[in-house]
């Protein structure tokens, strides 16, 4: 049997899914922890992607200084991603997010920079010394 040019055949082995999500929002969440949204726009048999218009989105959940959580993107234009590093992927409503009622709010990522730098001070003064494992070893 024949498939007619321009169809999409029934059953795509490995893939059947990702052909309802072709040239719509998706969000992928990778092996190294990041998240990733944008248009997919092709993939293959093992499941890499190419995704337009991508942005890595960047969460905070304990901004310092009682402004609650926040989130930053980092627009990074078209990105081939290979299947293996992908942990989930789904189709999202919109590239962008709503405000989830005042509970998470967006930040240019230079502010979403100073606020890991404050997180990432209080979290160090929490801690106290680090251990050094060079130092710490020896005596």
């Amino acid at each position: 049997m024949s498939v007619p040019f321009g169809s999409v055949p029934g059953y795509l082995p490995g893939s059947t899914s990702l052909v309802e999500q072709l040239d719509r929002p998706v969000l992928l969440v990778l092996r190294d922890s990041r998240h990733i949204i944008g248009v997919l726009r092709s993939f293959d048999q093992f499941c890499n992607v190419l995704v337009e218009q991508s942005k890595e989105r960047r969460f905070c959940w304990t901004a310092g200084g009682g402004g609650g959580p926040v989130y930053a993107d980092v627009e990074e234009g078209s990105t081939i991603i290979k299947g293996d590093q992908i942990v989930v992927m789904g189709e999202v409503d919109d590239l962008d997010m709503p405000e989830m009622g005042g509970k998470l709010r967006k930040v240019t990522i230079k502010e979403f920079n100073a606020i890991m730098e404050k997180v990432d001070e209080e979290e160090e003064r929490k801690r106290g010394k680090c251990w050094d494992f060079d130092t710490d070893l020896n005596n």
